[in-house]
């Protein structure tokens, strides 16, 4: 199936209407909860701290959210969600939004986040997966 593109105006489940404080809040973010870098990235980051309102969602506990992603072509096994302002940003794209997000970083650092290529993000997926594998841990179904 056809990845869609890294951004998206659609959310399956309308977990959230457009935000006027460009603040994730009121959001989701679907992510490998049993995924070492995943969880990781999710705690270095200190969203639930400093988003309280972003819902963190493990996508293996959100089977019908999964499915219905899948189905507009986001696979999750290949990078989280991020449902923000009435848009989906996936796979790299979610990190980059989040790093905006991530205040108290200087300005010149959360752009060099952002900016991450397509590169690194394939090299930080494949570590996923390597480790998933060595900790027996399945793919998201």
């Amino acid at each position: 199936m056809p990845l869609r593109s890294q951004t998206s105006t659609s959310d399956p489940r309308k977990a959230s209407e457009a935000s006027p404080d460009a603040s994730p809040d009121g959001g989701y973010l679907l992510y490998d909860g049993e995924c070492p870098v995943c969880a990781a990235y999710v705690e270095f980051a200190e969203l639930r701290h400093r988003h309280p309102g972003l819902r963190l969602l493990n996508a293996r506990d959100e089977p019908e959210l999964v499915s219905d992603l899948r189905g507009q072509g986001y696979e999750i096994n290949d990078g989280m969600v991020l449902f923000v302002d009435g848009q989906i940003h996936y796979g790299k794209a979610a990190t980059a939004k989040l790093a905006i997000y991530r205040t108290g970083l200087p300005v010149a650092k959360r752009a060099a986040i952002a900016g991450i290529g397509a590169a690194p993000y394939a090299m930080l997926r494949a570590i996923r997966n390597a480790l998933l594998r060595l900790l027996g841990v399945g793919f998201i179904k």
